[in-house]
């Protein structure tokens, strides 16, 4: 059966109209400049009481790497999430936002064995989107995107495709303290994320999902929130015949003096870890007041960044703190702007299940 999708109003954004300049493919993505303040440290802010220990007791269990990855340069030609994210609010201010009703039938995935693990909960059926909805108001990514249910799987896209309109798809719920489980399936191109403790509006702790030229999936990024970076390293594509075969890892440093988060995989280990073509699950864990996020990719460990400590001349622990508070809705992104996701490109979820700690 065809999926049924109520539709709010569609609009097309170009590119040049808010600003994203047409770079070569190789740096279509392009990186930040370096914030024009110098780093300086922030003193630590602890965890509360009751979060301390059990997450020292995950800390302890794994030392930081110790790979040295040369810093780069970064381009002057640049382009960043925040002039996007304002810019298209801008331009798109007076369309009609409308929340997406969205639901299809189709035939259950088969269980991966990890939606059965004790305490562990489904927050997607297979079915229907009960339980999620879309930004209920235009944001800077647009009035929602399209989010169908096909073969089992949540499909993401800009609707209609091309046209620079994207949103967020959210949980009804808001969680604090969680682990989140979640199998991914990404066309090469479209640039998107998972969200922790979201506002409506997409404000949040973001989990990259960017499988592009000059990016990374399973780090974290600050949405709406500094736009603070953590990885070390990304990629570039490389494709035979328009098709994606391998992707080249390279080092990454998101301003001068960039310092690695407390722990982060090796490029290495992230690519060994990652299949191509394939469903990859990403599991997350996200405790604390200031949280500590720790990342997975099929089973590799990618990330541990803590809230509390982290150092970034965009990032400002109590800002995000009184912006997000210690909860939020869970989100998947469509990203706005069509430079940003290509022409008939798509995203598929499924297997999504949580547990809160």
């Amino acid at each position: 059966m065809e999926p049924h999708v109520l539709k709010a109003a569609r609009i097309r954004i170009p590119n040049e109209a808010i600003g994203i300049p047409i770079r070569p493919s190789a740096y279509r993505y392009g990186q930040r400049m370096p914030h024009p303040a110098a780093l300086h440290a922030n003193p630590a802010h602890p965890h509360t009481k009751n979060d301390s220990s059990r997450i020292e007791s995950r800390r302890s269990t794994h030392a930081p790497h110790a790979q040295h990855l040369d810093s780069m340069k970064l381009s002057d030609k640049i382009s960043s999430r925040r002039q996007f994210l304002k810019s298209s609010s801008a331009m798109t201010a007076g369309v009609l936002a409308a929340p997406y009703i969205l639901t299809g039938c189709s035939s259950r995935p088969e269980a991966t064995g990890a939606a059965e693990e004790e305490g562990f909960v489904s927050l997607f059926d297979g079915e229907s989107l009960e339980g999620w909805h879309t930004n209920p108001q235009e944001i800077g990514h647009g009035t929602g995107g399209r989010w169908t249910i096909e073969d089992g799987a949540i499909v993401s896209r800009q609707d209609p495709p091309d046209s620079g309109n994207g949103g967020i798809l959210l949980t009804d719920r808001e969680y604090g303290d969680f682990e989140l489980v979640i199998d991914i399936d990404p066309d090469w191109g479209p640039d998107s994320g998972v969200f922790l403790r979201s506002t409506e509006r997409g404000e949040c702790f973001q989990v990259y999902v960017d499988y592009h030229d000059d990016a990374i999936i399973g780090f974290i990024y600050g949405e709406g929130t500094g736009a603070f970076r953590t990885e070390p390293f990304r990629y570039d594509g490389v494709l035979e015949n328009g098709e994606l075969v391998d992707l080249a890892m390279r080092p990454y440093a998101p301003f001068e003096g960039y310092a690695r988060p407390q722990y982060a995989c090796t490029a290495e280990e992230w690519r060994a870890a990652w299949k191509i073509g394939e469903f990859n699950t990403l599991r997350i864990r996200c405790e604390g007041e200031y949280p500590l996020i720790t990342t997975w990719i099929n089973g590799q460990k990618i990330v541990e960044f803590d809230a509390a400590t982290h150092e970034h001349p965009d990032y400002d622990r109590e800002e995000v703190m009184q912006k997000l508070g210690s909860s939020g809705h869970i989100a998947l992104q469509v990203h706005g702007g069509s430079d940003w996701w290509p022409a008939g490109s798509e995203i598929r979820w499924r297997d999504i299940r949580i547990k809160e700690l």
